[in-house]
């Protein structure tokens, strides 16, 4: 997934609606939702929850931006509603947030956020913001 970070410019999805279906991500959660739907019959539906290994939104629970901006997971949610029926399963996103030790557990279905703060998950999520643009075509 990392390498599809590039993926994410608003400027394409501006340009062109459908570029959020053909990013890894989306890519990524699509199949395995729909893994999740094949499973078998008569099965209680299940919630379905992602975790990624850093933040795709600015995500802070002392700023007020996220509620102001639209980021790549609500895009993504909304391309997965079009295109799969999720009957009342809720899909939840686990992400650091831009604060040590906390971290984003986004419900999409409702799109709200709460904020965890556990230093025992921070083993489990890693990332590194690079501070150019040139740094990231170099890579």
């Amino acid at each position: 997934m990392e390498n599809g970070t590039h993926e994410f410019d608003l400027q394409k999805l501006e340009s062109d609606p459908e570029h959020i279906s053909k990013t890894k991500l989306y890519k990524i959660m699509k199949d395995q939702i729909l893994r999740v739907l094949r499973g078998k019959k008569g099965e209680k539906e299940v919630n379905i929850i992602f975790f990624l290994p850093y933040p795709l939104a600015f995500d802070s629970k002392k700023s007020f931006i996220p509620q102001y901006t639209l980021d790549f997971l609500d895009v993504i949610y909304e391309k997965l509603k079009e295109e799969i029926f999720l009957g009342k399963r809720k899909i939840y996103v686990i992400y650091p947030s831009f604060e040590i030790n906390t971290f984003v557990l986004r419900n999409m279905c409702e799109k709200k956020r709460e904020y965890i703060t556990h230093d025992k998950l921070a083993k489990y999520f890693t990332f590194e913001i690079i501070d150019s643009i040139e740094t990231m075509k170099n890579d």
